[in-house]
């Protein structure tokens, strides 16, 4: 049995604890994308299939997590080998920008993008820009076409700038989107952890994310840009001290 992304059987197995009720981040983060409650009872599956191997795999896994996902698992720490590794992209820079604006209205992206009579659609960097909940990848597209001067478009489900994704979006409407993407019809995607998780693209050179969350998820997003080996930008938005 082969588990990827198992830090999701930490999340989701607060969520089956009942104990996710009393984080803060549950309220940040919406749309954990693919990945379902049903994790969160997988130690009902490995009892009744005694001696099968697994495989846990996670690029981001703090201490406390794994004791949890080993509670959640019904699995001690001398029936695990654990195999450690520092994945780094050096070419990942991080930058870290005050907000200026209160976080929901999201006009805090206006500074980043300019007008698009000094740069086209087509020349922008492919971008991912990721909010806590699903409605703000709507504020987001609003905002960010107001930034480009195409006000006419914020609700254009076939826009050339940016399109959106999260797990209420349709089936088909989500398929489009990923097919469009990758032909580079369009350069942005505003989305929630929908979009992301599973994804392996070479094409993205830009990760925005907007809102709170916990370190691990946050470094999972930045690390969605740069996957080709060229530099990748990250940009994160803090509140101020």
């Amino acid at each position: 049995m082969v588990l990827d992304e198992a830090h999701m059987v930490y999340v989701w197995g607060l969520v089956e604890s009942g104990k996710a009720k009393f984080l803060s981040v549950r309220d940040c983060l919406q749309d954990y994308g693919i990945f379902r409650p049903l994790y969160g009872k997988l130690g009902n599956c490995l009892i009744a299939n005694n001696g099968v191997p697994i495989l846990l795999l996670s690029a981001t896994c703090c201490p406390v997590a794994i004791d949890l996902i080993l509670g959640s698992l019904m699995l001690k720490t001398v029936d695990i080998s654990f195999f450690r590794g520092e994945l780094v992209q050096p070419k990942i820079q991080i930058l870290r920008f005050y907000m200026e604006y209160p976080l929901k209205l999201c006009n805090n992206l206006i500074r980043m993008f300019s007008k698009e009579t000094e740069i086209k659609d087509q020349d922008l960097l492919p971008t991912l820009i990721y909010s806590g909940t699903r409605k703000a990848t709507l504020t987001v597209i609003n905002v960010l076409n107001r930034a480009r001067g195409k006000k006419m478009d914020a609700y254009n489900s076939k826009s050339n700038l940016i399109r959106r994704y999260h797990a209420c979006t349709g089936d088909k409407d989500k398929a489009d989107c990923v097919e469009d993407f990758e032909n580079k019809k369009f350069p942005i995607f505003s989305s929630t952890m929908a979009l992301g998780l599973g994804q392996n693209w070479k094409r993205v050179r830009c990760v925005i994310y907007m809102g709170r969350g916990d370190p691990s998820t946050i470094s999972q997003m930045m690390g969605s840009c740069g996957r080709d080996g060229r530099p990748g930008l990250a940009i994160l938005f803090m509140e101020p001290i």
